[in-house]
């Protein structure tokens, strides 16, 4: 599907159904995305993962209202839009979607509070997980019985 289809597309449904390569360069930053920073270990892994296998799970653009053909906003995964020019690809894949300002601003903040939550939660289930071999503080020691004889 080439960038004409996607756009025409776009223009008629309000959404493009497919991802598409989109090159780099046509895609730029949204200036209102509420995460403003990202942790420089976790960016290099996923540019390694990148390199690796390249991007399993488009981002999501909008077009830009411009008038600039073919240009992009980005509105959502900027971390993976980030590793991919870390891993020096040309382009990625992504969904093109028309968004007004109020709808892009708001699937940002529910992006961006999505990530957090499931970090938090990660974070507190990985805490909460039984040591093996070893038994929780103050907690009796694990149950041994006797061997039975036959």
């Amino acid at each position: 599907m080439s960038t004409r289809d996607v756009a025409q597309e776009v223009r008629k449904n309000g959404k493009s159904t497919l991802a598409q390569d989109i090159a780099l360069d046509k895609i730029a930053e949204s200036k209102t995305n509420p995460r403003k920073r990202f942790d420089e270990s976790k960016l290099r892994e996923l540019t390694e993962n990148v390199k690796a296998h390249g991007v399993l799970q488009p981002i999501l653009v909008r077009p830009l209202a411009n008038g600039k053909a073919h240009r992009y906003e980005l509105v959502a995964r900027a971390r993976r839009y980030r590793a991919s020019r870390a891993a020096g690809r040309d382009s990625i894949p992504a969904r093109v979607v028309a968004l007004t300002d109020a709808e892009a601003l708001e699937v940002q903040c529910i992006e961006n509070l999505l990530t957090t939550l499931k970090s938090k939660l990660s974070a507190v289930l990985t805490r909460c997980r039984p040591r093996r071999n070893r038994p929780a503080r103050g907690r009796a020691s694990p149950l041994r019985l006797p061997k039975m004889e036959p």
